[in-house]
C-alpha cells in the first residue's frame, strides 16, 4: 500500500507553479526485497535521513532539479506534514520510464515530478494505491498468454471483492461526516 499526494508548489526561486506528486517510502526504500516492490533507483545524493528532505523523479519533459533544490507548499496544503523539502537525492522510478507526461488532478493537469518523502508525512488515514504482485507471475514472460492469465485472475479476485470494500469505505465516510455535523450542530 502507498499513499501520495497531488499538490501545487514552488520550487525555491522560482515564481512559476510546479504540479508534484509527494508520495511516502516505505520502512526501508533500498531494501532489496521480494515485498519492496517497485524500488527506486538512487541516481545521485542519498535517500532522505529527515523529515523534511526528499529524493524527486522528474516526470516527462520537466527541467531537471538539482540537489539542495528546496520544494515549498502554500502554508494552507492540507494532508501533509511540513511545508519544505529539500532535496537530498535523484532516482529514478521503475513505475515512471516514459517521456510521456502524467496527468494529475491538481494545477495545469500535468505531473512535473515526483518526491518520495518519509512515512509519515502524509497525514491521510487512507493509502491511494495498493501494488500487487501475483502469486507464480513471475514463472512466465511478461508478455505471454500464460502470465496474463495468473494476472487476470487476480485482478477478476480483486474486482470481486472491490465492491464490497468501497460500499464499507463510503460508509465510514458518511459515518464521519454525520459525526463532525452533529458535532458542528451541538457547538452552534
Amino acid at each position: 500500500p502507498v499513499k501520495y499526494q497531488d499538490v501545487e508548489a514552488h520550487w525555491q526561486g522560482d515564481e512559476q507553479t510546479t504540479v508534484a506528486r509527494l508520495q511516502e517510502l516505505g520502512t526501508d526504500p533500498e531494501a532489496d526485497t521480494t515485498e519492496n516492490m517497485n524500488r527506486l533507483v538512487l541516481l545521485s545524493g542519498r535517500m532522505p535521513q529527515a523529515a523534511d528532505e526528499c529524493v524527486v523523479h522528474v516526470v516527462g519533459r520537466s527541467a531537471p532539479v538539482e540537489l539542495g533544490a528546496v520544494l515549498t507548499l502554500p502554508d494552507d496544503t492540507e494532508g501533509v506534514q511540513g511545508t519544505a523539502f529539500t532535496v537530498v537525492g535523484l532516482v529514478q522510478n521503475p513505475l515512471h520510464y516514459s517521456m510521456d507526461s502524467e496527468s494529475s488532478t491538481v494545477g495545469d493537469g500535468q505531473l512535473d515530478c515526483i518526491l518520495f518523502v518519509p512515512e509519515g508525512t502524509l497525514t491521510a488515514d487512507y493509502y491511494t494505491v495498493c501494488y500487487v504482485k501475483a502469486e507464480n507471475a513471475a514463472l512466465y514472460d511478461n508478455y505471454s498468454d500464460e502470465y496474463q492469465a495468473v494476472v487476470d485472475a487476480v485482478a477478476e479476485n480483486l474486482e470481486a471483492i472491490s465492491g464490497a470494500q468501497c460500499e464499507k469505505r463510503r460508509a465510514a465516510l458518511i459515518d464521519d461526516a454525520n459525526a463532525q455535523l452533529a458535532e458542528a450542530r451541538q457547538t452552534y
